[in-house]
């Protein structure tokens, strides 16, 4: 079953969702406002079956429809879960904007990218670019340069590679020579404070294409942070059992810049 990344958020919710109402002995249900393929449903009814069993609980609700808020997506016997649903690896941490890096002292990916050109670039290309905002441009000229005019799409691809090398390498570079700053971003990003957020009691990863579960408790996760030592690896800065890299939620070079945190393991 392949799931196009932007659809990732649908499958998700109904993966929550069904869990739950598998527990509570209900019909499962679509509660999304997105036709899923037949056969992706069978998968993930029977995939929502073997979480269910995983869980072994008869406690749980559902609070994934207040993310903005919440640390999770499910309440399992008081404890709060985040689920991955996914085809490779541990899937998305975590993902916040990077204009948290501001909080650091260091410029923020869309100061550096205005103050290098990176604006001025789009607007050569004939793109409408709004100066005054994180993002370059909306999410609806995004959409329309990345299903409309494809290989104007490539080039910008091309473009903002170049200047975002640039950039986390000059964020990597801050790190090293700022001890604080370093221990705070660590800290931040993988605690989730970065966001307001928590981290979840429990942090379950279900593989749609293997059946493979991995679960991590908070204590896992936090031997993260039993040392500093980054390295820089191109786009993305590693450290034991975790890395670090800046992508773009909407379209590469376009719509809301974002780093993200992976879990090694």
């Amino acid at each position: 079953m392949k799931i196009a990344r932007e659809h990732n958020q649908y499958y998700g919710r109904y993966i929550e969702r069904g869990i739950v109402d598998y527990i509570n002995n209900i019909p499962i249900q679509n509660y999304e406002d997105f036709t899923f393929p037949i056969d992706h449903i069978k998968t993930m009814n029977d995939d929502i079956s073997i979480i269910a069993d995983y869980l072994n609980s008869a406690n749980v609700r559902y609070i994934g429809n207040h993310t903005t808020n919440e640390n999770g997506g499910l309440v399992v016997d008081d404890n709060v879960v985040e689920l991955k649903y996914t085809d490779s690896s541990l899937g998305t941490y975590f993902n916040t904007s990077t204009e948290f890096i501001r909080h650091i002292g260091f410029t923020t990916f869309s100061e550096y990218l205005k103050s290098q050109g990176y604006y001025n670039d789009l607007s050569r290309l004939g793109i409408e670019v709004n100066f005054n905002n994180v993002s370059p441009v909306s999410m609806a000229v995004s959409k329309n340069i990345r299903h409309n005019n494809p290989e104007l799409y490539k080039k910008i691809i091309n473009i903002e590679k170049d200047y975002r090398l640039r950039y986390v390498a000059a964020l990597y570079q801050y790190l090293m020579n700022n001890t604080e700053a370093r221990l705070q971003f660590i800290k931040n990003l993988i605690t989730k404070e970065a966001s307001n957020k928590s981290m979840p009691d429990r942090l379950i990863v279900f593989n749609h294409d293997t059946k493979w579960i991995r679960e991590f408790n908070k204590q896992d996760i936090l031997t993260c942070l039993v040392n500093d030592n980054l390295a820089l690896s191109g786009g993305t800065i590693k450290m034991y059992g975790v890395h670090f890299t800046i992508a773009w939620q909407n379209g590469t070079g376009l719509n809301n810049p974002t780093i993200r945190v992976f879990l090694e393991g």
